[in-house]
């Protein structure tokens, strides 16, 4: 199962004020006091060769002694550019170039500072190049909740697949950006040598973060039903939750403990693999664009159960399904539907994307199949 990154509804704000009268918002896991209103610096006026990265040795500690100093992201860590400032400087404002986007990273730095959008950092800079007398400062405003989510991270893959764009990848997305985790003492927060500090706990972003909250689904539901395969906790997980490429093929191999056979005479679409998603790719400059995928179903829930088919239908297709519903007699039964994707017109010609779904309901039970249309 691949799993995407997303936010939760908590962020670690800051309020970056200018000289001038502008305010941003930025992030950031600092817990010390604000700043004063300080003096600001970048470039050239905080350093030599690299001083817009804060990389080692390249800031002066005559020109920012007591002042704020402005980094741009890259080329080295953002903990690494706290250190080079705190060596010399009293605060930092770490700012994304255009290419970095809006997405604000949280840091336990080791000096105030925040982190700052693409379009705060032009702001930043432009006013920092214009003033005679720039200053800034930073005020840190702890843990604020209710903020929409989820809402996938910058940082994580989206999709499609580039090796196989019939089937939809990421499978689903769980929370993976400032989550609390475990910590190992001996090391620092920032992992750096100059910082002395220990923690049980860090806050920390990433895939790695959003797994396991996953694999803390799968192991209950495998210990509930210790004969459900892999495959089926993986369509378990994805069916209840929230909800430009070239068409492969696969073979349909049996494997045993000696051998691998793949006979030569059957060859199946990608998309006939029973998925608990459908990844339909139509041909941008085509009007009769249509694919029809086969699903089965296995009923683990109520012996004697019919589900009924609800379906929320992409911008510009239609969908078509047979049968409309799905009588179950016994448990372990296995029943099938076809459903046809048929380009209807109407959609927004600026997006190569439509999204939709199927949802099969039973009573207050519902399972949903994502569906994700791409225009090629």
């Amino acid at each position: 199962m691949t799993v995407a990154a997303s936010y939760t509804d908590r962020r670690f704000p800051t309020t970056v004020k200018l000289g001038n009268g502008q305010t941003f918002e930025g992030a950031s896991l600092y817990s010390g006091k604000s700043t004063a209103q300080l003096p600001l610096e970048y470039g050239g006026t905080a350093g030599g060769e690299g001083a817009k990265y804060c990389i080692s040795r390249s800031l002066k500690k005559k020109l920012v002694k007591g002042k704020i100093v402005v980094c741009e992201t890259g080329v080295n860590g953002r903990a690494q550019k706290g250190e080079q400032v705190k060596l010399a400087g009293a605060g930092l404002l770490l700012i994304n170039p255009v290419t970095g986007g809006e997405e604000l990273f949280t840091e336990t730095h080791i000096l105030p500072a925040s982190s700052l959008g693409a379009s705060a950092g032009m702001a930043v800079k432009k006013y920092v190049n214009s003033a005679k007398r720039e200053t800034a400062s930073i005020a840190f405003k702890g843990t604020i909740y209710g903020d929409p989510a989820p809402m996938v991270a910058a940082f994580s893959s989206r999709g499609p697949s580039s090796v196989g764009s019939e089937v939809m990848k990421p499978d689903v997305t769980a929370p993976g950006v400032n989550i609390l985790a475990v910590w190992p003492p001996m090391t620092s927060p920032t992992r750096l040598k100059s910082d002395k500090r220990s923690a049980l706990f860090s806050i920390i972003s990433g895939t790695s973060m959003s797994c396991p909250h996953v694999s803390g689904l799968a192991a209950p539901l495998k210990s509930v039903h210790k004969e459900w395969s892999p495959a089926a906790i993986k369509s378990a997980i994805m069916t209840t939750a929230s909800m430009s490429y070239r068409q492969q093929k696969i073979s349909n191999c049996r494997l045993s403990r000696s051998t691998v056979t793949c006979p030569d005479d059957k060859v199946l679409q990608t998309g006939d693999l029973n998925y608990p998603s459908f990844a339909v790719n139509f041909e941008g400059n085509s009007q009769n664009n249509r694919v029809t995928f086969k699903r089965t179903l296995t009923n683990v829930g109520f012996p004697l159960s019919t589900y009924t088919v609800k379906v929320k239908e992409p911008n510009g297709v239609s969908v078509i399904l047979e049968p409309r519903s799905l009588s179950f007699v016994k448990l372990g039964q296995k029943l099938s539907y076809n459903v046809t994707f048929v380009e209807s017109g109407g959609r927004d010609s600026a997006s190569s994307s439509s999204f939709g779904s199927i949802v099969l309901v039973l009573g207050k039970y519902s399972v949903r199949s994502p569906i994700a249309v791409t225009w090629q």
